[in-house]
């Protein structure tokens, strides 16, 4: 998948979502392309803090981040689907946009929560996508996906008051 293929997706998504004429009906849901590889997806999110740390952009705080980790699993079965960006995280970002809320729903993803990684497979390359210059974890989701499709372990942050939008345990948001 080309990245330019998703932002024009995105761009289009939005520009409809965004128009008069689709005020009145359902809103337009969008999700990553499924996966080309040959694994389940697994994936957990966690919210890290350093508490010896301060945060660098806010006085006061203790520095603390969102990760996904997408890794192959042995099996899916049992284990809930992992929804792309969560409908607050995604209403507040899209707000930014001038997007009215529920206009535009994030799907789900092909990877299952807490599902137990395929240890068959030995040990696996790890991948660090970092995004930065306000953009989000879920931003690299289907490129995640389809690395874990393929064998790799991929780990996803947002750095705190630097992602577009970063939400918490307890539906805390923060942008």
């Amino acid at each position: 998948m080309k990245r330019t293929t998703l932002v024009i997706g995105v761009v289009a998504l939005l520009a409809v979502a965004a128009t008069p004429a689709v005020v009145a009906s359902a809103p337009v849901r969008f999700e990553p392309p499924s996966p080309t590889g040959p694994h389940k997806i697994g994936t957990v999110a966690l919210h890290l803090v350093g508490k010896s740390r301060t945060d660098p952009w806010v006085a006061g705080n203790k520095r603390e981040l969102m990760i996904s980790i997408w890794y192959p699993a042995r099996k899916t079965a049992g284990y809930p689907v992992a929804p792309w960006m969560s409908n607050a995280a995604a209403d507040r970002y899209l707000h930014t946009l001038g997007v009215p809320p529920g206009k535009l729903v994030p799907g789900a993803t092909d990877g299952h929560l807490g599902a137990p990684a395929d240890r068959r497979l030995g040990k696996l390359p790890v991948l660090l996508y970092s995004p930065g210059a306000n953009a989000s974890r879920s931003y690299g989701t289907g490129v995640a996906e389809e690395l874990a499709n393929r064998g790799y372990v991929v780990v996803t942050m947002d750095h705190t008051y630097d992602a577009a939008v970063v939400e918490f345990p307890g539906g805390r948001v923060r942008n």
